[in-house]
């Protein structure tokens, strides 16, 4: 019997890889703007200091790490686990390690020992990177992977600022970036550091260049190995994350963050300035920052494009509207690692007055959806929509049901940009792919008649009450509806008879000024939601307030430990039923 065809969406040609291995291409992109002096704008500002540096500086110290890296005994081929936090000093040891041929491990800053350990275990790493907040733990974290494995002394590099306080931060046989910089600038003066050329890499396709780690909602974390090659031509095909040359790109994500990475090379390609945060808890902190950054109009020295995870976005039209921050000087918005509803979406742009782009990727694979930014010849973006096929992207959308392929299925694509496997997990690598080669995302995903595509909801989150699916993104976004409401993660609690119960917990707004107690807005969340969706999404699971929805790593709600704690709660399930809500009236005040 034949097997029936494939069908496979195909995003085009896009920007081709250059010939070069990562390091070549950084170098050269590097010490053209370095050459261009005060012609050129600054390479990074930290946010919190306001102080500036330019390419010339990123260059000479990148090149200073390189060499002091090399004087430690690291090499192609050697793994450098980074566990910090965003600051000048960062990003030029970082790309130094990987000028040397290094494989940079970058590891979540809030990671305590054990999780560090179980990285380190994973990696096997030569040498160590931390800073003032990390150094502890990752000190004991490698003092247990001696003990553990007998492993020799590694090599642990601790980042202190130029006017900085090293013996404060520096254990015992660590060395600061101080030294390791002059470690690296008396060798480089011995080969002409000018002329400084990385070493040879062997096929870019196969050399491991950065390893970054899944968010583990799903059992323990994964090491993702992404190759010299696609580490390159994914930056240079960013979707909604493109920076125009000259222009200021608000980041806030770490380098353990696909796009913390991303951005790293992106501004370096185009000439752009990398404004960074150290940390961004919350929606006043980032907007602030793009006030006060704003400068005017006709002036550089300003914001113009940011990203931001869905979770802070949602909380930013209510903050605005004190009119105590100006935003005016974005350019555009782009958000992605969580669906963004359309009403959500489209309160958003008319708040912050710019496009409001969403995308979709992973780190396994890359980018494989991105919405507009509102460049010249874009069509504005699509509200809800996570946006169009981007380049070099083959796509599928597979039934989970019946395995055919459908206009709305489990999402699978290649990308030029897929990893090169898991770390030590052979039989995890191979699972992750279908038969034709196509990576399985595990992502409901439905495509429009025009081309545009829209997140469901992933397939293990899908709810089923009474053999109806429910999406949780779907009552997500409409409870975010509510002024009341600030954040809100929902899941399926099991029942004996109805399959899923839909339950929410909910983390209240700050700005309560018409008192209204947890009872009545329990009654007017399960109003909102009997007026705006049919009877078998109702809650009937329950709505529970905490003072914070958890994240995993990467950023995500994460809804194990929600229902690890709704466990604990011994919430008596058997009584829940199909009347569990029984009065619900239409508020025409929602909207």
């Amino acid at each position: 019997m034949e097997s029936p065809r494939v069908r496979v969406y195909y995003g085009g040609p896009g920007v081709e890889h250059p010939g070069q291995t990562l390091a070549e291409f950084t170098l050269q992109h590097l010490r053209h703007f370095a050459a261009l002096g005060d012609r050129a704008p600054p390479a990074q500002v930290d946010t919190e200091t306001g102080r500036a540096v330019s390419f010339g500086w990123l260059l000479d110290r990148s090149v200073r790490a390189a060499e002091g890296w090399r004087a430690l005994g690291l090499s192609v081929g050697d793994t450098v686990a980074v566990c910090c936090g965003n600051s000048h000093e960062l990003f030029p040891v970082v790309l130094g390690a990987m000028f040397n041929g290094c494989t940079v491990a970058a590891i979540v800053p809030s990671s305590n020992t054990e999780e560090l350990l179980e990285a380190l275990v994973l990696v096997a790493p030569r040498g160590l990177l931390s800073d003032a907040d990390t150094a502890s733990r990752m000190t004991a974290a490698a003092e247990a992977l001696r003990q553990r494995q007998q492993q020799a002394a590694l090599r642990h590099v601790v980042l202190v600022a130029e006017d900085g306080d090293e013996d404060e931060v520096v254990a015992a046989g660590a060395v600061t970036s101080k030294e390791l910089l002059l470690k690296g600038a008396a060798m480089a003066e011995m080969r002409h550091g000018a002329d400084y050329v990385p070493p040879a890499v062997g096929d870019p396709k196969q050399h491991p260049a950065y390893i970054l780690f899944s968010s583990g909602t799903t059992g323990k974390p994964k090491a993702v190995v992404t190759s010299d090659h696609s580490l390159l031509i994914h930056s240079l095909n960013p979707g909604s994350w493109a920076v125009l040359g000259g222009e200021r790109f608000l980041v806030s994500s770490p380098l353990s963050w696909i796009s913390g990475a991303l951005m790293m090379f992106q501004c370096t390609f185009v000439g752009a300035t990398r404004v960074f945060l150290r940390a961004c808890g919350d929606e006043h902190t980032w907007l602030r920052i793009v006030h006060k950054h704003k400068a005017s109009r006709v002036t550089p020295h300003r914001i113009n494009l940011t990203f931001a995870p869905p979770w802070l976005l949602s909380l930013v039209p209510a903050a605005l509207a004190a009119g105590e921050y100006d935003v005016s000087s974005l350019r555009a918005v782009s958000t992605g690692g969580a669906a963004l509803g359309a009403d959500m979406q489209a309160r958003l742009q008319a708040a912050l007055g710019c496009p409001v782009a969403q995308g979709y990727g992973c780190t396994e694979a890359g980018c494989a959806f991105s919405d507009s930014t509102g460049l010249p010849g874009q069509s504005p973006p699509q509200p809800g929509s996570l946006g169009r096929l981007q380049p070099w992207v083959h796509l599928r959308l597979v039934d989970p049901v019946s395995g055919r392929d459908a206009s709305e299925g489990e999402l699978r694509y290649k990308t030029p940009y897929l990893m090169l496997g898991y770390v030590g997990d052979p039989k995890a690598s191979a699972q992750g792919f279908d038969e034709h080669g196509f990576y399985c995302t595990g992502d409901l995903v439905r495509r429009s008649g025009d081309g545009y595509y829209y997140f469901v909801d992933r397939i293990k989150e899908l709810m089923k009450y009474n053999s109806w699916p429910i999406a949780a993104s779907e009552l997500e976004e409409v409870l975010l509806l509510h002024p009341l409401v600030r954040e809100v993660c929902v899941f399926g609690q099991p029942h004996p008879i109805h399959g899923d119960l839909p339950t929410a917990f909910v983390v209240r707004s700050n700005e309560n000024v018409s008192g209204v107690s947890d009872e009545q807005l329990r009654e007017e969340i399960n109003q909102l939601v009997r007026a705006r969706l049919s009877d078998h999404k109702l809650l009937r699971g329950g709505i529970h307030f905490v003072e914070e929805i958890p994240k995993t790593s990467s950023g995500k709600k994460d809804r194990k430990k929600l229902k690890e704690r709704l466990v604990s709660m011994e919430v008596d399930i058997a009584k829940a039923d199909s009347k569990v809500i029984e009065k619900c009236v239409y508020l025409k005040d929602f909207h």
